[in-house]
C-alpha cells in the first residue's frame, strides 16, 4: 500500500533542539554552504543518531513516523510503502533520513511493525526525476530511497510558496499515486498544507492520516471519502479567463488584471472570483508587473475540471446533453405534434457516417434542425463545431434536404446554460452568421435557460419564459416566441 508522507521538522526539533541553528532556516539551494555542512555530519552521525534518537519509541520520535505506526496497525496484513515528501529545505531532508535511519535501527532491533513500513525506491524518472533534477544539489545519505525534496515548497519567498511550490507538491503526489489511490500521511510538513491536502483527498480519493506531534494518546485523525460533490460551473462560466491562467505557464506569460477582466464572461464577476480563493495576485519581472495566477487551490480545483470534467465528458457532459436533447424535443413537441422527431438521419458523411439532427420538426410550410449544444460548445473554425455543421454536416444535409423538398428551413442551434451566453460567443456567431456558406444564412441561436441545478434534476420542463432568441442584427437577446422562431 502506497503511503504519500509529508515530511516536516518533528524528529529535528523534538530530539535536537538547539543543535541546528545555521541550517534552521537554510534552503536547499544552500546544502554546500561551510557553515551547514558540519550540522549535517553531526545529524548523521551514528553514534550521535543512537544517543539522541533510537532510544525514543513511535509516539516519542516525531509525528510522522506515529502515524505510519498507528496506519500499519490498521491495516495488520500489509506492507506500507513509504513515499518521503521533503520541503524545499536542508532541515526536512535530514529530518527523512533519521526517520529512515530510526526505522532501520527499529528493524534490526526485531521490531515487527517497523519490517512492514517500507521506504519506497527512488524515482529518477517521469515528472518525478524532473522535479528531483531541480534539487539534485541535494546529495543523499540514502540514494536508493524514496526522498523527494519539493522545489519552492518553502516560506521565504511567498509568491513561490503559492505559486509553484503547492504546484510541484500536488503533481508529485498525483504522479506517485499514478492510478492507485493511496493514503496521505500529513501529518509532518508545513501546515499551510493541510487544507490543500484535504480538498484533494476529496477529490481523487485519497484517505488522510493525521496526528498532531504533541498526541501522546496514540489516535490519530482518518478522513475518508465524503458523499461530497465539487461545482466547476466558476470554470465553464469563465473558461477563456481561466485559460489564460494554465499552471504550466511562465509567470510572465500570465495575464494582466486587466487582461484577465476583459476575458471574463461577465467583468463584474472578478470580485467574486477574487473572493473565492482561486486566484492571487503576483508581481514578475523588473518593473513588478502584476499579473493574475491560480492560487493553490486555483491550481487543484482546475486541474481536477480539467481531469474529472473534460477528459470524462462522455460521463457527465454526454449524460446532460442526452437529457437536454429530450427536453427540448419535448417543448416541440408540445408545438408541433406528430412533427417533431428525436434523432433524425438526414445524410451521410464522405466517411459513411450518418448525420443526425437531435430534433426535428416537419410539417408542409418548413423544416426546423435542431442542434442542442452546451455553453462550452465551439463555434468557428475545423472539428466539432457549428461552423463545421454548417459547411459538411447536419446543418448542410437539412438545407439540402429542404431544398429538394422546397420548404423553407431554420438551421436552430439550441445552447443551454444556467447563464446567458457571453459577449465571445456572441461575437462569434454574428461572424457566423456573415460567412459565405449557404446554411449560415439559415441560423437561428436560441438560448435554453435551465434551472441552476439542472445536471442532477430532471424534475422540470423547457417553457417560452426559458428561451430567448438572439437577434444578428441588434445584437440583444429577445423574449422568445413561435412566430418569431418560425417567421
Amino acid at each position: 500500500m502506497k503511503v504519500i508522507t509529508t515530511v516536516g521538522i518533528s524528529i529535528l526539533t523534538q530530539n535536537y533542539q538547539g543543535q541546528f541553528p545555521n541550517s534552521k532556516d537554510a534552503l536547499l539551494s544552500d546544502w554546500d554552504n561551510e557553515r551547514i555542512q558540519p550540522e549535517i555530519e553531526r545529524f548523521r552521525n551514528q553514534d550521535n543518531q543512537s544517543n539522541q534518537l533510537f532510544p525514543k519509541t513511535d509516539q516519542e520520535v516525531c509525528a510522522e513516523i506515529h502515524t505510519l505506526y498507528e496506519i500499519a496497525k490498521e491495516k495488520p496484513a500489509e506492507t506500507l510503502q513509504v513515499y518521503l515528501l521533503a520541503t524545499d529545505t536542508v532541515t526536512a531532508v535530514i529530518a527523512c533520513e533519521l526517520i529512515i535511519a530510526w526505522l532501520n535501527f527499529k528493524k534490526e532491533d526485531g521490531d515487527e511493525t517497523a519490517k512492514r513500513i517500507q521506504i519506497a525506491a527512488a524515482v529518477n524518472t517521469g515528472e518525478l526525476g524532473t522535479i528531483w533534477q531541480q534539487r539534485s544539489i541535494y546529495q543523499s545519505a540514502y540514494p536508493d530511497a524514496f526522498i523527494l525534496p519539493i522545489p519552492d515548497l518553502q516560506v521565504k519567498d511567498p509568491q513561490k510558496f503559492q505559486t509553484t511550490g503547492f504546484s510541484n507538491l500536488l503533481t508529485a503526489i498525483n504522479a506517485i499515486a499514478g492510478t492507485d489511490k493511496p493514503l496521505l500521511n500529513i501529518s509532518g510538513g508545513y501546515k499551510a498544507t493541510i487544507p490543500i491536502l484535504t480538498i484533494m483527498g476529496q477529490i481523487y480519493d485519497y484517505p488522510l492520516r493525521y496526528t498532531h506531534q504533541d498526541n501522546k494518546e496514540g489516535q490519530i485523525i482518518g478522513l475518508e471519502k465524503l458523499p461530497v460533490a465539487f461545482d466547476y460551473s466558476i470554470f465553464e462560466d469563465n473558461y477563456l479567463a481561466f485559460e489564460l491562467l494554465k499552471p504550466e505557464k511562465a509567470l510572465y506569460n500570465l495575464p494582466t488584471p486587466e487582461v484577465f477582466k476583459d476575458n471574463l464572461a461577465e467583468q463584474a464577476d472578478f470580485g467574486s472570483i477574487d473572493n473565492s480563493g482561486l486566484i492571487i495576485e503576483i508581481e514578475t519581472g523588473s518593473e513588478n508587473t502584476k499579473r493574475i495566477s491560480l492560487s493553490a487551490l486555483g491550481k487543484l480545483l482546475f486541474a481536477a475540471y480539467h481531469n474529472n470534467i473534460r477528459s470524462n465528458d462522455i460521463d457527465i457532459g454526454n449524460l446532460v446533453g442526452k437529457v437536454m436533447e429530450l427536453k427540448v424535443f419535448q417543448f416541440f413537441a408540445n408545438k408541433f405534434p406528430d412533427k417533431t422527431i428525436l434523432e433524425k438521419p438526414i445524410g451521410i458523411s464522405p466517411q459513411g457516417d450518418a448525420y443526425d439532427a437531435d430534433v426535428w420538426v416537419e410539417n408542409d410550410q418548413f423544416i426546423l434542425s435542431i442542434e442542442v449544444k452546451p455553453e462550452k460548445v465551439k463555434i468557428l473554425g475545423n472539428g466539432d463545431t457549428i461552423e463545421r455543421k454548417c459547411r459538411q454536416g447536419a446543418f448542410q444535409a437539412s438545407l439540402a434536404y429542404a431544398n429538394e423538398r422546397q420548404r423553407a428551413i431554420k438551421c436552430i442551434v439550441a445552447m443551454y446554460h444556467h447563464r446567458q451566453p457571453n459577449r465571445f460567443q456572441e461575437a462569434a456567431f454574428k461572424e457566423l452568421k456573415q460567412i459565405n456558406i449557404s446554411a449560415c444564412s439559415h441560423l437561428v441561436w436560441l438560448w435554453v435557460q435551465p434551472p441552476d441545478n439542472y445536471k442532477h434534476n430532471v424534475n422540470w420542463q423547457i417553457t417560452p419564459d426559458r428561451v430567448k432568441q438572439f437577434d444578428f442584427e441588434t445584437i440583444q437577446w429577445n423574449d422568445f416566441t413561435w412566430e418569431r422562431l418560425t417567421r
